[in-house]
């Protein structure tokens, strides 16, 4: 018995050994896995981001630039309290609906934030893992991740639905290329094809634009690779399938809006031209805003600021200047085309993309072994003035978005093309690099917000609005001085102290109720409730 005892000890020890072993090597392997993996394009390209995203959230906060965005997702926070909505106008309801659905499973997160930013995050990941994927030495590695500060600055610290979309929408474009050219399985095509779907959910404008942008990249890479054959045919077919099913969705968006009778009708009426003037910009005053529009400097000063309407109503004849405004035109002569060469090219040194470009054209020039050279750089210099002159005669040139369509496109092009046999050391790459980076901060660190609201939204009117005075105040002003990773207090605007200036929320039937619609503070005030009579006034202190 007692040698028995013994055995049985002998094999339970047997068996620990043999486990501490297996997890052992369990664990060893999967170091040894992770530490090859962070010397492969996919794995570098992953690391670099992930280290960009934290860095730069930890010295500084992300904030809405563009008010659509801070409305969306006040929308779905539900902060008028009617009741939570997917019917946010600027992006497609049928993805809303799912982001609606997990705010409610769970409201302390901000998922609308977390959706746009993780689009972003992927896209420029992928981005990422095609510049390194023909060369990924150390040269290539510290360009790839001056391309991911520049880019994950404009997309993390100050996020959009539309700029998400449109990184998506490119990356997912030029990867089908990639793709094409790697000769892979035809089911690696779902990838784009997923992207550019969920891009034209988000914002369909914005992913036609990535779209648009991403095939003139591909077209010009393969006309200087001088190939082009029937292959091209699998991803046309997924890019052109992905688009059809977006309309398909675009459709159903648009008949259910319908379905909501005149409220629906003035959505679908006003949508795209608050989107184009939120966020491509107002056009220049003129005096015929005056005359055709009852519109002055002053008014027209205040409207553009704060996108702030000044209407006495929300109907579809109030609002109608929004059309006039959205439509409005450069016309195309020499006088215009002579200043818009002597405003575009000053203004752009203020942008950060551009210096993205030269140190793109730098690396890419003293490159030893590149080809074609000087027309890739040629053609990208082109592409930049075309894309600007374009959106400067339609009055949507002084914007991040716009510098984005006009600049990142080409300066992944060059940074695809180039590699890592140069004519300087890793160590003089650093030290320029670290001196132009002086030399950025100088210039744009007034554009980074390093503090944070200590209080809550509802602690924030609870000190400053008092109990016998109603306050008028623009509601997304306040909304977007929060980080973008605090969901917004629910019904915080339907508190009886505050009134809402109308502006892009105008259109939304939820703020009709909490709308200001005289907008000159010591007079009366419409409550938006009713017809326009004494009883639904009431006097602003």
């Amino acid at each position: 018995m007692e040698f028995l005892k013994r055995l049985r000890k002998k094999e339970y020890a047997i068996k620990i050994k043999d486990f501490d072993s297996s997890f052992g090597d369990k664990i060893f392997n999967l170091l040894s896995n992770g530490k090859k993996m962070l010397h492969t394009p996919k794995g570098l390209s992953l690391f670099f981001n992930i280290c960009v995203y934290l860095v730069l959230n930890l010295i500084a906060y992300g904030r809405y630039e563009y008010n659509t965005d801070v409305v969306m997702q006040a929308l779905l926070c539900n902060v008028t309290d009617t009741s939570p909505t997917s019917h946010v106008a600027f992006s497609n309801m049928f993805l809303m609906r799912i982001i609606k659905g997990l705010i409610k499973l769970v409201p302390s997160v901000a998922w609308y934030t977390w959706f746009v930013v993780l689009l972003a995050f992927i896209s420029i990941s992928a981005l990422n893992y095609l510049i390194l994927f023909d060369n990924h030495g150390r040269i290539k590695q510290i360009t790839t991740v001056v391309f991911n500060i520049f880019v994950g600055y404009e997309c993390y610290m100050y996020p959009s639905y539309m700029k998400s979309a449109i990184i998506c929408a490119f990356a997912m474009t030029v990867a089908a290329l990639h793709i094409y050219r790697r000769e892979k399985d035809i089911l690696y095509y779902l990838i784009p094809s997923i992207g550019l779907f969920i891009a034209g959910l988000l914002s369909i404008k914005s992913m036609i634009i990535g779209l648009i942008c991403g095939i003139v990249i591909s077209a010009l890479q393969l006309l200087i690779n001088k190939k082009c054959s029937k292959e091209l045919l699998a991803p046309t077919i997924g890019i052109v399938a992905s688009l059809l099913v977006v309309l398909v969705f675009y459709g159903a968006d648009r008949y259910v809006y319908t379905k909501d009778g005149e409220e629906g009708e003035l959505i679908l009426e006003y949508r795209g031209d608050i989107e184009k003037l939120t966020v491509f910009g107002y056009p220049k005053y003129s005096e015929k805003f005056d005359e055709e529009l009852g519109i002055n400097a002053n008014q027209y000063k205040y409207m553009y600021s704060g996108d702030e309407y000044l209407v006495k109503n929300r109907s579809k004849e109030s609002l109608s200047f929004l059309k006039v405004l959205a439509d409005e035109k450069i016309s195309f002569n020499g006088e215009h085309l002579l200043e818009f060469f002597r405003t575009v090219p000053i203004r752009t040194i203020k942008v950060g993309y551009l210096y993205l470009f030269i140190i793109a054209i730098y690396t890419f020039n003293i490159s030893k072994d590149k080809k074609q050279k000087e027309i890739i750089i040629i053609l990208s210099i082109i592409y930049i003035l075309i894309s600007y002159g374009i959106l400067y005669f339609n009055y949507a040139w002084d914007n991040r978005v716009a510098q984005m369509i006009a600049f990142l496109p080409v300066i992944y092009w060059i940074l695809s093309n180039s590699d890592d046999s140069i004519d300087i050391s890793p160590k003089e790459f650093v030290v320029y690099l670290m001196v132009l980076g002086v030399v950025l901060y100088n210039n744009f660190s007034n554009h980074i917000v390093t503090t944070n609201p200590s209080s809550t939204i509802q602690e924030w009117i609870e000190s400053t609005v008092r109990e016998d005075k109603t306050e008028v105040l623009n509601i997304n002003s306040m909304l977007k001085s929060y980080s973008i990773y605090t969901p917004y207090d629910a019904k915080v605007s339907a508190d009886d102290r505050i009134i809402t200036m109308n502006g892009n929320c105008c259109i939304f039937p939820q703020y009709n109720l909490v709308q200001y619609f005289d907008c000159v503070p010591g007079t009366v005030l419409y409550l938006g409730d009713g017809e326009l009579n004494l009883d639904n006034y009431k006097i602003i202190e």
